[in-house]
């Protein structure tokens, strides 16, 4: 049996993604509890290369987590064939929208 055809790479990438999510936001709510309240110091703070790289995976993890989430639910219970193939479409595209548009928005942050 091949991976793809029990589930298990997807139920890997769920996990994987999870792991991540689970560690960013520990990570997150550990460093803005120190952080102090006003605007140019999250700027600042988000604006670090590392911390950027590391929110961009935050948002790659979000959209795969989101992704293998819906994929499993609409293999599972639409039955017609048609139907799974336009739900999953716009649930792609929209999902990789969201994620293109939250890069962007990260990557143009701009410190004063």
């Amino acid at each position: 049996m091949s991976w793809r055809a029990r589930g298990l790479r997807p139920w890997v990438w769920q996990r994987l993604s999870a792991l991540y999510l689970l560690a960013f936001v520990g990570y997150l709510l550990i460093g803005l509890a120190a952080l102090p309240l006003d605007a140019a110091a999250w700027r600042a703070w988000v604006a670090e290369p590392w911390r950027a790289v590391a929110w961009a995976l935050f948002f790659l993890a979000v959209g795969v987590h989101a992704w293998v989430g819906v994929r499993d639910v609409v293999l599972d219970y639409v039955p017609w064939a048609g139907l799974r193939m336009a739900l999953l479409s716009l649930t792609g595209f929209g999902l990789a929208a969201v994620v293109a548009l939250a890069l962007r928005a990260l990557f143009t942050v701009e410190v004063s």
